[in-house]
């Protein structure tokens, strides 16, 4: 596609295709960059539209992608892809009646009925349906085995329900259906690694990644299994793979900095979030793992100041409050007005989790510093 846009640059669809390849290797803001080009060339164009609403539904701009979708004013009816592909745009959009419109008639097609039922699965699945979403892959998956990212996606979705005993049929039905495949292991992998069976998750992990060496979700999973079991040091180069490639992402930057954290590599800890920090700043993750880096350095007031930084981000990060609130009384001296923030800090973490033992202990050690024995006493004795 690269090559056929340089040799004809006026062609819109060139640019059109690269943008689509770009989203599918998970480049959503190149995709963007080059549907818009497309868009300059040829403002009309319905695939460009569709390709740059996508895009920026990927990156969360709902009200972008919907300036692209209503600018499309040519449909290709006969075109099962941009039906599809329109309809799964107005999903990330949360325009689920008009979606569900344009899908309903292609069920009734042989060739349009499977990827039909699937967008609508998606639907009742951003519509907070799980199980009814899980009921359609369910229904699919008999009569498609061949197609075994059906299987995979009713993985995906039994998993996040916690339907582990599903979820492991699946997997064992993805290994006899397609035994190239490393998504049945994963699945395994994963039952195994929520059910804490370690031993057998990381065996699992291994035999997915001689399928897909390249595996990124099974990379992470054996990362993470290993780091459960105390072997950072094994799992340092699995995620600097990760980190050091095309697939950087804020988990495996976390995870990694973690790593280096607990073997007392601070420095190489410190980098890594750092440049967290700067990739993404919408998230309070780095700044609560800086903080116990900190903490571990014994530098309180810049854990402290990390505390903050997180609770700037998410005001109801319920450990950012009920850690900040700790440290702020366990230092050889504060003020009055401390004492307070203290106090503010800790009863707005236990009325987000009322019950929490370490919040508890934090707001009855509080309590007792303001001279409420009465209210600390319950408090202490429930921690």
């Amino acid at each position: 596609a690269q090559e056929g846009g340089r040799l004809h640059p006026d062609d819109p669809g060139f640019r059109v295709r690269i943008g689509e390849c770009q989203r599918q290797l998970g480049r959503v803001q190149s995709a963007l960059h080059n549907a818009r080009s497309a868009l300059e060339l040829a403002p009309d164009h319905a695939r460009a539209l569709l390709l740059a609403a996508a895009a920026a539904a990927d990156l969360g701009q709902s009200e972008l992608a919907q300036d692209y979708l209503d600018g499309i004013s040519v449909l290709v009816p006969q075109e099962r892809w941009d039906l599809l592909g329109m309809a799964r745009v107005l999903i990330q959009c949360g325009r689920g009646t008009e979606a569900r419109n344009l899908l309903t008639p292609l069920l009734a097609q042989e060739s349009t009925r499977v990827p039909a039922a699937r967008e609508l699965a998606e639907l009742r699945l951003a519509t907070g349906d799980a199980d009814g979403a899980i009921d359609i892959y369910q229904s699919l998956a008999p009569s498609e085995a061949g197609d075994s990212a059906i299987r995979v996606r009713l993985a995906e979705l039994l998993l996040a329900e916690r339907r582990l005993d599903e979820a492991y049929e699946t997997g064992k039905a993805l290994i006899r259906d397609s035994p190239q495949s490393a998504s049945g292991p994963l699945v395994l992998g994963t039952v195994y690694y929520l059910r804490e069976l370690w031993s057998a998750c990381v065996e699992q992990c291994q035999a997915s990644l001689q399928r897909d060496p390249k595996s990124i979700a099974g990379r992470t999973l054996l990362s993470r299994v290993l780091m459960r079991q105390g072997r950072y040091t094994e799992a340092i180069p699995w995620l600097k793979g990760l980190v050091d490639g095309d697939w950087l992402n804020l988990e495996t930057l976390l995870m990694l900095a973690e790593c280096h954290l607990e073997l007392n590599q601070n420095q190489e800890a410190l980098t890594l979030l750092e440049r967290a920090r700067i990739l993404y700043p919408a998230s309070e993750s780095p700044h609560l793992l800086t903080a116990r880096l900190h903490l571990a350095l014994n530098r309180p007031d810049w854990a402290i100041d990390s505390y903050r930084c997180a609770l700037k981000i998410n005001p109801k990060h319920a450990l950012a409050l009920n850690n900040l609130a700790s440290l702020i009384v366990s230092r050889e001296a504060w003020t009055a007005s401390e004492l307070e923030e203290a106090y503010q800090l800790a009863v707005a973490a236990w009325n987000l989790h009322p019950g929490n033992p370490e919040i508890a202990d934090t707001l009855g050690w509080v309590e007792v510093l303001r001279g409420n024995h009465g209210h600390a006493h319950p408090l202490l004795s429930y921690a």
